[in-house]
């Protein structure tokens, strides 16, 4: 099935028939029906939009010792695709940073990551997570 988007040119939805018109099947091969018969999408604005960075951990630091804060750098990342999408979007986790075995301050990369397949990062998804300790 092939489709043509060519024509849509605003936001909204927009329903498309499956008929032969656009199939591509071989000589001597007929359409008899075609199930859905109809699919709909829904088209809306692509924005970006810098959205925070929220570090995790897992494990736990030695004992006496506790997290006084966590950084990342950068701060947030640019996430773009579809304006609903990216407004919903609060924060971006990354993954867990393990304390087991940190004794002092220290630098940690992780990666962030999109929980939506239509959005993607308009940079690397690569951030540093200071982890600043104290007693």
């Amino acid at each position: 099935i092939v489709l043509d988007f060519s024509g849509v040119h605003n936001p909204g939805e927009r329903t498309f028939t499956i008929d032969y018109a656009n199939t591509n099947l071989p000589r001597g091969v007929v359409l008899v029906r075609a199930l859905p018969s109809q699919l709909r999408f829904t088209f809306e604005p692509s924005i970006v939009r810098h959205v925070p960075v929220d570090p995790q951990v897992s494990g736990a630091l030695p004992a006496g010792l506790r997290v006084v804060k966590l950084v990342s750098a950068p701060l947030a990342l640019a996430v773009a695709g579809p304006e609903s999408k990216v407004r919903r979007l609060a924060a971006l986790r990354t993954d867990p940073v393990d304390l087991n075995g940190i004794s002092e301050d220290k630098n940690v990369r992780v990666t962030a990551y999109l929980p939506n397949s239509q959005l993607r990062f308009n940079e690397s998804p690569e951030v540093t997570v200071r982890v600043l300790v104290a007693k």
